[in-house]
């Protein structure tokens, strides 16, 4: 399971965040602390590097998240992680 390979994190199974109200998964992202070699793999496996930029090296794709931590709160990013079409970045929205 996941969630076990985080350390500090509350229990949460993968079948249950897609039940959580946003709030309580939130809140309950927000209680824990991460795993960088965890969460590169995660923004690989669940897509993120098709769309965004995360080493200077990388031609740019989308918006760039070096130093992301930096430049918004954890509840922000916490957010767009969970909700990632709630704010789109200036310059980046899709055009059908």
């Amino acid at each position: 399971m996941l969630s076990s390979t985080i350390q500090n994190w509350p229990t949460v199974s993968a079948a249950l965040v897609s039940t959580l109200p946003y709030e309580e998964l939130a809140a309950r992202v927000g209680a824990g602390t991460g795993d960088i070699a965890l969460g590169r793999t995660l923004f690989t496996r669940q897509g993120c590097a098709a769309c965004h930029t995360a080493s200077p090296e990388e031609t740019e794709k989308g918006p760039y998240l070096g130093g992301i931590a930096t430049r918004y709160s954890r509840a922000e990013l916490i957010e767009s992680i969970i909700r990632p079409a709630a704010k789109i970045a200036q310059g980046f929205a899709t055009n059908f």
